[in-house]
């Protein structure tokens, strides 16, 4: 995931206006981020199975695929980082 659509999937939570739905605030953040269509189809598909799975509501959803995707990006470094050093002696 891009920093620009985790900054979307923050922002549609964020900034939802009152009574209006995820969708439409996403597709909002996504616009604004500069987005591509497909990358709200994509968005909104990933948060949509991530609420069906866990069985929570779309906003919780997205506020868990930004940890997710925080997570994995903190991991790839430190990998990298114990890999490099692994490799030095080889």
């Amino acid at each position: 995931m891009t920093p620009e659509e985790k900054q979307a999937l923050r922002d549609a939570v964020d900034k939802k206006r009152k009574d209006e739905p995820f969708e439409s605030s996403l597709a909002r953040q996504v616009k604004n981020q500069g987005l591509a269509y497909d990358y709200y189809i994509r968005l909104i598909s990933d948060v949509r199975d991530l609420a069906k799975q866990k069985d929570v509501g779309l906003e919780e959803a997205a506020q868990q695929l930004v940890l997710m995707a925080s997570k994995e990006k903190e991991g790839e470094h430190q990998g990298h980082d114990q890999k490099g050093n692994g490799d030095q002696g080889q």
